[in-house]
């Protein structure tokens, strides 16, 4: 895909420069201008994916820029962020009035600046491809994460079947009139491919818009799929916290099961045979007859008693799996309860520091 194109003018060089690297690192080329009618130049003659101005820029303001882009019938689609350091009210308003699509006061964190850029640029694909009838929506889940798409086809009342692509891995989720309707990655179906697709953070995808016809297999309203898939990778990572990286490969340490044989479960006998000293921890996770949590939680148990070991130096490797990252409705074995800790995911969301404020 494309880098999308932002225009971004600021007077103060300290800030032009941390926005625009913050820009760029989240993969959007980026011209950095400091004056008001160089913009006003540079927008008429090349066009931007969406323009960042200040409202108090030299020779024209960002207000002004603003009126002008809405004036032009060329440019008035173009998405328009206001940044300013005046929190009045009067001020935000005559922003929104003029056309403005967001409007930021000082100080701005870095990432919220990212996400409401991103956020506008998908809004404005969106609106395209509705107005051109365009029947496949394309994108990054970088941009748009799979908590993304799901909300958007369920606020829109969207019908369609969004693939979800990352390296090594697939999911499909079907949608009729916003409801999730049904979802397959691997050997998961319904809920339990929801919940590990909700764990991509990497990947592409693409939106089919047309009814599917698919019969109805989740039947649980498509929010409550989202908050309980959400508190599931909550569990899930607070489990990868304690653990070795689930790439490791183990095996069982026999001098210590022989001691403690008889005090296992069936469902941690099951599991052991898998720790074969080929397998990693997410392929075992992934092959046992267990759900994904509680495979994790058992493998916790087995790994924090010792009664299995990792692997020092080269192994051959095993037939390959897909990484296993979500969970299954079981409860999670033998009693081992885990923390509650923010997923990657939902820290994307999550309050910057200082250091981050412009």
């Amino acid at each position: 895909m494309a880098k999308r194109n932002v225009l971004l003018v600021d007077p103060d060089p300290r800030h032009l420069r941390v926005m625009e690297v913050a820009l760029r690192n989240a993969g959007f080329a980026v011209t950095p201008l400091t004056d008001g009618a160089e913009a006003w130049v540079r927008v008429s003659s090349e066009g931007f994916d969406l323009v960042i101005a200040d409202t108090a820029l030299p020779s024209l303001d960002g207000y002004e820029l603003c009126r002008r882009l809405r004036a032009e019938p060329r440019l008035e689609a173009t998405p328009l962020v206001l940044v300013s350091g005046d929190d009045g009210v009067e001020h935000k308003v005559r922003g929104l009035e003029l056309g403005a699509d967001d409007y930021l006061t000082r100080p701005i964190y870095t990432r919220e600046l990212v996400a409401r850029v991103r956020a506008l640029m998908q809004k404005r694909e969106r609106a395209r491809a509705e107005a051109s009838g365009r029947r496949r929506f394309y994108g990054s889940l970088g941009d748009m994460s799979v908590v993304d798409l799901i909300q958007t086809m369920a606020r829109g009342r969207k019908s369609g079947t969004v693939h979800v692509e990352r390296p090594g891995a697939h999911a499909t989720l079907w949608f009729r009139d916003g409801a999730l309707i049904d979802a397959s990655t691997g050997r998961l179906q319904g809920v339990d491919a929801v919940y590990r697709a909700l764990t991509w953070e990497a990947g592409e995808f693409d939106i089919e818009f047309r009814a599917p016809a698919r019969p109805t297999a989740i039947t649980t309203p498509t929010q409550d799929v989202l908050m309980e898939g959400l508190g599931r990778l909550d569990a899930w990572s607070r489990l990868v916290e304690q653990l070795p990286p689930l790439t490791t490969i183990y095996e069982v340490d026999y001098d210590e099961l022989a001691e403690r044989l008889g005090e296992l479960p069936d469902e941690a006998n099951a599991l052991l045979r898998l720790f074969d000293g080929r397998r990693s921890a997410i392929e075992a996770i992934d092959d046992a007859p267990l759900g994904d949590l509680d495979a994790l939680g058992v493998m916790s148990q087995l790994w924090f008693e010792g009664m299995i070991r990792r692997v020092d130096g080269p192994v051959a490797p095993s037939a390959p799996s897909e990484p296993a990252g979500v969970f299954t409705r079981e409860p999670l074995g033998l009693g081992h309860e885990p923390a509650v800790s923010a997923t990657p995911a939902m820290t994307r969301a999550a309050a910057p520091s200082l250091a981050d404020a412009l």
